[in-house]
């Protein structure tokens, strides 16, 4: 079995790969559905009230606390292990900093913009 330790380096050596290709698919997705976005919402509406998609909750909040909520039970181990790893604890608080002020900017920029607060040109 994979310790810990090789897990990690399997995943750290896989990580920016998986990042590139997840981008690459988002340009993808957003190049060839470019005319769509203005629509955008109203279709994702209409795919909800007929069943195409289906939500985890009914209330966004319940959602947002449960996202909150897990992913620190799931990947708190994981965490602790590749922080305790870092070679200085200034490099570690950094990263999680980083990595998590990154994504939460990117959520806020797509709440925003799907509620129409912020407007993109094109």
């Amino acid at each position: 079995m994979l310790g810990l330790e090789a897990l990690t380096n399997i995943l750290g050596s896989l990580g920016p790969m998986i990042a590139i290709v997840a981008m690459l698919l988002g340009l993808y997705g957003l190049i060839t559905n470019f005319n769509e976005l203005p629509n955008i919402s109203s279709s994702i509406e209409s795919a909800l009230a007929n069943g195409e998609i289906q939500t985890s909750s009914g209330n966004w909040l319940v959602s947002g606390l449960n996202y909150v909520g897990y992913n620190p039970i799931l990947f708190a181990g994981f965490h602790s292990q590749a922080g305790g790893e870092a070679n200085r604890r200034k490099d570690a608080a950094y990263s999680g900093l980083i990595g998590g002020g990154g994504f939460s900017i990117a959520i806020l920029v797509f709440l925003f913009w799907f509620h129409g607060f912020l407007q993109f040109s094109g």
